[in-house]
């Protein structure tokens, strides 16, 4: 889906909105969106990540680049966060390409605070959530 929709977005001459929200979903009982386990999704998605940021490099336009990227890191976190991946170790800690492509405020503050220890990072994300609500 990522790949799809960031590609088909940046071959557009022009995208319109039209207000409407559409998606369909085949729940398989062995599909990714119905595992418990997330790692074989983080694996996925920071590969996904890697090569989109590569495409997003061709990218003329400065701010939409930026954003692009760092809606990257946000998905990245996303899954981090869902699939509780800093319990497996190294192979989910990417705090590099955190790091260099998190871009707005918001993401920043993020990518500093799971640099500095993923599982902290963790916690008080998950923390703030159920306090929240979320």
């Amino acid at each position: 889906d990522d790949h799809l929709a960031s590609r088909a977005f940046l071959l557009a001459d022009r995208v319109i909105d039209s207000g409407l929200c559409e998606y369909t979903y085949i729940l398989r009982e062995e599909s990714t969106t119905t595992r418990k386990d997330l790692r074989k999704n983080g694996r996925d998605l920071y590969t996904v990540c890697l090569d989109l940021r590569e495409v997003f490099e061709t990218i003329e336009d400065r701010e939409l680049k930026n954003w692009m990227v760092d809606a990257l890191v946000v998905k990245y976190l996303h899954i981090f966060q869902a699939g509780k991946l800093y319990q497996y170790g190294d192979e989910f800690i990417h705090k590099e390409f955190i790091r260099k492509n998190a871009k707005r405020f918001p993401t920043r503050l993020k990518a500093a605070l799971f640099c500095l220890s993923p599982r902290i990072y963790w916690h008080i994300n998950h923390t703030s959530k159920r306090l929240l609500g979320k």
